[in-house]
């Protein structure tokens, strides 16, 4: 495993600090995959993690895809599910920002990290998935120093 250093002169800056990572596309009728999207710089707690799509993403039954927020750990290899936004009927992902874990507003428990844990995000599919590719988005991960942290 590569060591992530720590930053100190960022970690001494109060506040909430942003992260953006790219997804790729999810493919019509694609295996369940795990991508990281975010290694803590330092021991921080998790803010706020979001997607940002710049296309409609209607739900349905039976045929989807569930995006499950994973803690990672320090290799990769941790499975506590966060959060997740499973896409069935009623379920849609919005152009803009959808929220997949928000703990600024209190609507997610707290989730600290240690330096060098991984983010993941995990497109499950259920059945054959959508019926349609999921274009790339992005996510925006909002985190802060836990010694900070109020």
């Amino acid at each position: 495993m590569v060591a992530v250093t720590a930053s100190p002169h960022v970690e001494a800056i109060p506040g909430w600090h942003v992260s953006q990572a790219y997804y790729p596309p999810i493919a019509a009728g694609e295996s369940t995959k795990r991508n990281p999207i975010f290694t803590a710089p330092f021991r921080c707690e998790l803010g706020e993690v979001a997607i940002i799509n710049s296309t409609l993403v209607s739900g349905a039954n039976t045929n989807t895809v569930h995006l499950n927020l994973i803690n990672g750990g320090s290799e990769g290899a941790g499975t506590t599910e966060l959060d997740t936004i499973d896409l069935v009927s009623g379920t849609d992902l919005i152009v803009g920002k959808t929220l997949l874990f928000d703990n600024i507003q209190g609507a997610s428990a707290e989730v600290f990290l240690t330096q060098g844990d991984i983010l993941e995000l995990e497109s499950e599919e259920i059945w054959t998935g959508l019926g349609a590719a999921i274009n790339a988005f992005m996510l925006y991960i909002v985190f802060r120093p836990a010694n900070l942290s109020s």
